[in-house]
């Protein structure tokens, strides 16, 4: 017997009769939409069918059918999920940078327009979390500082979810010793947390 005829009698014995597996795969083929199927998948799932059909036809028994089964089923859940876990990164990068950028514009709002320099100053290094903006300022500025940042933050999609007020005490934190340079007789720490509006 030469080796080729020898190798396909041993894996008749483990796979089944040729003829058979053929028409046990076609079988199970013809019922799958491959069409919905990336090329990974659809490649796996045909892969998977043969073994399938192996399972059937030939040795049930024989470890290898399953052991590839399992490897191409793996092969296309780590895509699966490398790439997930990608889109998932670069849509939270991005998602923080839109929220970092937002606090930035009422951050400047808050310093260049409602009002000009001098009478308030942000501290959002002080924040706990992207969609909060922390500012100080001088408790006669708060109401009128938070109808303007709620009317801005709505421009941006934004509304604003909680907010707290602290007052401050200049003796006790030198920072703030120099605020009553502009007024600032009874400065306040504000805390703005924001969500969005569709939220």
């Amino acid at each position: 017997m030469s080796d080729l005829k020898k190798t396909l009698a041993d894996r008749q014995k483990t796979h089944g009769d040729f003829s058979a597996v053929a028409k046990v795969a076609e079988s199970l083929m013809g019922s799958i939409e491959f069409q919905r199927l990336s090329a990974s998948q659809s490649f796996a799932v045909r892969m998977i069918v043969g073994k399938l059909a192996r399972i059937v036809c030939g040795n049930p028994n024989e470890p290898d059918h399953w052991h590839d089964i399992a490897g191409y089923a793996k092969l296309v859940e780590d895509e699966l999920i490398d790439s997930g876990n990608e889109k998932e990164v670069v849509e939270s990068v991005n998602k923080n940078r839109l929220w970092r950028l937002r606090m930035i514009m009422l951050e400047r709002l808050i310093l260049f327009v409602h009002g000009g320099v001098g009478n308030r100053f942000c501290k959002t290094e002080d924040a706990d979390s992207e969609r909060e903006l922390v500012f100080v300022t001088e408790v006669s500025n708060v109401e009128y500082i938070a109808n303007k940042i709620d009317n801005d933050a709505y421009v941006m999609g934004l509304k604003i979810e909680s907010h707290s007020i602290e007052a401050k005490n200049t003796k006790e934190e030198p920072y703030l010793s120099y605020l009553h340079l502009y007024g600032i007789a009874k400065p306040i720490l504000v805390r703005i947390k924001f969500d969005e509006l569709n939220q």
